[in-house]
């Protein structure tokens, strides 16, 4: 199996991530900061709103790198400066289900 098969709910309908015969959408965001209450949550939104499953963010402003994940199921990825300033930084945001493909 080239891609991964995830149920998306109680119609228990398949949805295939990743796959050659998949269109997958990506998109980028110059978001000027997610250092901000309630920033991360207004961009998954957005990404849901149009169908993304991966979301490159530029100016995150956040800071060290690492991984979390959301309280929705997408993941995270992020990398900013050591030295503590909220400048810069990008991040991956991917769709629940994504990094495992």
């Amino acid at each position: 199996a080239c891609g991964q098969t995830l149920s998306t709910g109680a119609t228990d309908t398949k949805l295939e991530i990743l796959h050659a015969k998949h269109i997958t959408n990506i998109g980028h965001w110059n978001v000027r900061s997610m250092y901000e209450t309630g920033k991360l949550a207004q961009i998954t939104a957005e990404m849901k709103r149009y169908n993304l499953q991966i979301l490159g963010v530029s100016e995150s402003r956040w800071t060290k790198s690492g991984r979390i994940t959301t309280n929705h199921g997408e993941t995270v990825l992020y990398s900013g400066r050591d030295d503590d300033l909220h400048h810069e930084g990008v991040a991956i945001i991917l769709q629940k289900g994504v990094e495992t493909s």
